[in-house]
């Protein structure tokens, strides 16, 4: 009879080893199926059927019969068993795992050494099917070391593999420790439009640093590009535009984030107005560079006209995300088509009719489907 603890490591662990690497695997059997029994010999019919089944075989033969082709393999083999640690270890530190650490530890590290290579052999399945078909030519061909070799070097893998498996899921759960940003602004008051930020500093630095040089990055080459027509209000509201659609990923980000830990504040006592603003105030943070560089560069009128049409689209996208839920793909297809859209709009000299526009439709989309939204989940 199967441990329990065996059972749940091998559904856990082992299986989704296959779901994730599914595609891999079945393109290198595949591929060696066909090779080995389908590929025909050009010109085969000065062959005998024995020698075309053999010149098939060529690839099995050579690693049953060279040690330099069955050195190669065994490391293609030893990187494949690298990529299963790196799989298990990396699911063993998810938090939906964590449990394992204290009930699998319950039993004897003999009992969980036999769990752990039940595990690697079911993940092996691969290597111990070749192997196996190497020991039946082998056996045929009349050489029977290198195809003992190989089965007593998978056991040798799946060995090691069981007993850093062992030893890591005993090792006991280390505590995080806490950020120099997290010490900082432990006593501080952070009001609710806040709470995405210090999320982008502490858990998304690099999201966020490529979002603000893509951002730069756009505002320079705007600038550089379009220097002949610089005082038109069309070129910097290009300029904004693209800024906007760098941010999008921050934005679905801070909407996921949302939904994910700041679910419980639909249950507070707020308006849905003081939540719009306070999302509104985020975006503007969040691109307060951006809002800065309107006002030195251009006239108090514009450097406002652009805020504001930075602050109507960046809502509007935003927004659109409670009708669509955490779908980024059809996000990205929204971004698509609204920036396509705004691009032909500003280029009829109509900032306008977009900046009241965007605006309005942000703020109905966020009032119509922020008490409607699409059940959230982790996918």
């Amino acid at each position: 009879m199967r441990s329990p603890l065996t059972v749940v490591l091998v559904r856990i662990f082992a299986f989704g080893f296959y779901r994730v690497h599914s595609g891999m695997l079945l393109f290198s059997l595949v591929t060696l199926v066909v090779y080995c029994l389908f590929i025909n010999v050009l010109n085969q019919t000065h062959f005998t059927p024995e020698e075309v089944v053999l010149l098939n075989l060529s690839v099995v033969m050579a690693f049953i019969e060279s040690p330099v082709v069955a050195g190669l393999i065994f490391l293609i083999w030893l990187g494949f068993t690298f990529k299963s640690w790196s799989y298990v270890l990396g699911q063993v530190k998810m938090t939906e795992h964590r449990f394992l650490q204290y009930s699998g530890t319950a039993y004897s590290k003999f009992n969980q050494f036999k769990s752990w290579m039940m595990v690697q052999w079911v993940i092996s399945l691969p290597l111990v099917g070749y192997g196996l078909f190497t020991i039946v030519v082998g056996t045929i061909l009349g050489n029977y070391l290198l195809p003992v070799i190989i089965m007593l070097y998978v056991l040798f893998l799946v060995i090691v593999s069981a007993a850093i498996y062992v030893k890591y899921s005993n090792e006991p759960v280390r505590v995080k420790r806490k950020s120099n940003l997290s010490k900082l602004v432990s006593h501080w008051t952070k009001p609710f439009f806040s709470l995405f930020l210090y999320h982008c500093v502490e858990k998304m630095k690099v999201a966020f640093m490529i979002t603000k040089v893509l951002s730069w990055g756009t505002i320079i080459a705007s600038a550089y590009l379009l220097n002949d027509v610089k005082d038109d209000l069309r070129t910097a509201s290009i300029a904004v535009l693209g800024v906007v659609t760098i941010h999008t990923i921050l934005l679905y980000q801070s909407y996921r984030f949302e939904r994910l830990y700041l679910s419980f504040s639909m249950n507070f006592p707020y308006r849905k107005r003081k939540v719009y603003l306070d999302w509104g105030i985020m975006y503007l943070l969040m691109t307060l560079p951006e809002c800065a560089w309107f006002f030195i560069t251009f006239d108090m009128v514009t450097g406002v006209t652009l805020l504001f049409f930075n602050l109507g689209t960046g809502m509007l996208l935003r927004s659109v995300l409670y009708s669509i839920g955490v779908d980024i793909r059809k996000f990205l297809y929204v971004v698509f088509y609204l920036f396509n859209a705004l691009f032909i709009i500003i280029l009829f000299d109509l900032l306008w009719v977009i900046i009241p526009l965007n605006l309005v439709l942000s703020i109905l989309l966020f009032s119509r489907n922020y008490y409607s939204q699409r059940p959230f989940t982790l996918t």
